[in-house]
């Protein structure tokens, strides 16, 4: 989509999901960069804040805006999200759940640090990928923002 490149993960009804191939810049126009782009947790002062309360939002800020840049190149964004732990933990991503690993995933997965969240349609209790596990608490660590987004199959 434009500049812009993604890796297929799976479809929706008459929609295709798409996993974006890099982070995005945290800027007001973002867009995939090479660049981490990494947002942090917490401060020392809010080391073991559950997530959602302080970050998710800046999180989701960033997920909109991508959707917004997006939908200036002409395409119809149905949903723009993270991708869910459930997505990665399934057998069609084909990670595992039991250790908190996704080493048996594609590469195209663990070949970033980026937020994961819970379910879908839900910044919620927010999971981390990094170096092939998720974290669940991942205090003060920085991770970017990987957007999913959904689109019909009308495109391609």
């Amino acid at each position: 989509i434009g500049d812009q490149q993604f890796y297929t993960i799976g479809t929706e009804g008459e929609n295709v999901k798409l996993l974006s191939m890099m982070n995005i810049t945290l800027d007001d126009n973002p867009v995939q960069s090479s660049q981490d782009n990494l947002i942090p947790f917490a401060s020392d002062s809010q080391k073991g804040t559950n997530y959602s309360s302080y970050n998710g939002s800046i999180v989701e800020i960033h997920v909109n805006k991508y959707k917004l840049e997006i939908e200036k190149l002409g395409v119809t964004v149905e949903e723009a999200r993270l991708i869910t732990f459930e997505e990665l933990t399934s057998d069609k991503i084909g990670s595992t759940q039991a250790d908190n690993s996704c080493r048996n995933a594609p590469s195209f997965i663990n070949n970033l640090k980026y937020w994961t969240c819970s379910n879908p349609g839900s910044i919620g209790a927010l999971w981390a990928v990094s170096s092939n596990t998720f974290y669940g608490t991942p205090y003060k660590n920085s991770f970017g923002v990987r957007p999913v987004i959904v689109i019909s199959k009308d495109y391609f």
